[in-house]
């Protein structure tokens, strides 16, 4: 649709939002009432605008109301230019760095919380671009889940986490309270007890397109094949959203995961809309708390973070799932959450982030 004599472009915005709105409704098809979504992308040219470029413009203003969550309409705009060619420049730099081995993974240490004693490690990954050094995920993930490169990218932490965590050896420790299961999962049943040498677990996240992308049992597949891995070593975690997306759909996955010996913890626990009947719905080993409850443990205003901190613990514990707490940042935290249960715990009062393996390694690999 072309529309000329627009006095001010401003007017251009009123426009496209008049013809969303005049296009979208339910029609009348045959039998069926047909309800019709609309999404408009729109361009203002200038005298030396030409209709390729205006084309382009509105092409480029119609993808970024798609992206923000379509049924609307977006007029182009020069700063949304630049950011959707540096959002390209980025993603393909990713896709090679990718392939050219730029992605590194680091370690975070999960301890038995009573013994203190490391029985797992959170594979994190990196970016080591070229010229801007070590990138975070919020730095490129968000990217690569635009598109399927986030599943590449998961690939990758899949086979790299396992083929890292092969080598890993727990060292010999004397009886301390708790219980782990090979595979480092607390058992309900066994708490007073931590067998002397518990195989170590990696902990690997899954993306949301991943754990729905029909080749995921594929990738974990060849992940064990190329590290020699036993499935009861690994655990995978989701976060709360995106279970929220489908949760029928998401427990089926999940089922099929843990019935190949997979571990299952569900991320960041108390962030989203979750319900505590979702625990006994989804099929997953472990609940990981979100670090704001843990923050909240010591928090001068009070509150009832603590009382639902407990409450959560004891729960899970009814079901048969280990609890996690995430954040640990403080001794005072630690003891606390001793006192309420709670099984393992992460945070940077027990290790950061590092390339390093938590664990010893194989004499012939080290």
């Amino acid at each position: 649709m072309v529309c000329e004599d627009l006095a001010d472009p401003a007017e251009l915005v009123h426009l496209t939002r008049r013809l969303h709105d005049a296009l979208r409704g339910v029609y009348r098809v045959g039998e069926q009432d047909l309800p019709v979504t609309a999404t408009v992308g729109a361009s203002c040219a200038t005298a030396s605008t030409t209709p390729t470029q205006l084309l382009s413009e509105a092409d480029t203003a119609l993808y970024e109301a798609k992206r923000a969550g379509r049924d609307g309409s977006q007029v182009f705009d020069q700063r949304v230019h630049h950011r959707n060619r540096a959002r390209a420049t980025r993603q393909q730099a990713l896709r090679s760095g990718v392939e050219q081995g730029q992605l590194v993974l680091h370690y975070q240490p999960k301890v038995h919380l009573r013994s203190r004693r490391v029985v797992a490690a959170e594979a994190l990954v990196r970016w080591q671009h070229p010229t801007d050094g070590l990138l975070l995920p919020y730095d490129f993930l968000p990217i690569a889940e635009e598109s399927l490169l986030v599943v590449d990218v998961g690939r990758w932490v899949l086979r790299r986490a396992m083929q890292d965590a092969a080598r890993w050896r727990m060292p010999a420790a004397e009886q301390a309270p708790g219980a782990v299961t090979p595979g480092g999962r607390v058992g309900p049943a066994e708490r007073g007890v931590l067998p002397d040498n518990p195989l170590p677990v990696v902990n690997i996240n899954l993306s949301g397109r991943h754990l729905t992308h029909p080749g995921l049992l594929d990738h974990l597949d060849e992940a064990l094949d190329v590290s020699g891995l036993d499935p009861t070593q690994v655990e995978l975690e989701i976060t709360e959203t995106v279970v929220l997306q489908d949760l029928e759909k998401t427990a089926r996955i999940l089922q099929t995961v843990r019935d190949r010996g997979f571990g299952v913890a569900l991320d960041d626990f108390g962030t989203g809309y979750s319900s505590l009947t979702w625990l006994q719905r989804l099929p997953v080993d472990t609940v990981k708390l979100d670090r704001s409850f843990v923050v909240d443990l010591l928090s001068p205003e009070g509150g009832y973070g603590p009382d639902i901190l407990g409450s959560v613990t004891a729960l899970a514990h009814a079901l048969g799932k280990t609890v996690v707490a995430e954040g640990v940042e403080q001794p005072e935290q630690h003891d606390y959450l001793v006192g309420l249960g709670c099984d393992l715990a992460q945070g940077y009062l027990y290790g950061r982030p590092v390339p390093a393996s938590p664990f010893p390694v194989t004499d012939d690999d080290a």
